[in-house]
């Protein structure tokens, strides 16, 4: 797998093609930058979260079990 294949960077590209920055995120959400950060680099789980950027129009073939899947 490539680097720019990972769910991560895929979840980074939709995140700067649609002008979302983590803040924004953590904001919408009601949590902090560095929870959003820390499940962005697959460090914390949150299926909660999964939703809601599912829900924002993440793609959801991005994560696996609430957390940035492999």
């Amino acid at each position: 797998m490539k680097n720019e294949d990972t769910p991560n960077v895929k979840v980074r590209i939709w995140m700067l093609r649609n002008n979302i920055s983590m803040v924004k995120i953590a904001k919408s959400y009601g949590s902090g930058r560095t929870f959003v950060s820390q499940f962005i680099q697959g460090v914390r789980t949150s299926k909660g979260l999964t939703k809601f950027m599912i829900g924002m129009g993440c793609p959801k073939e991005c994560f696996k079990n609430g957390r940035i899947g492999d």
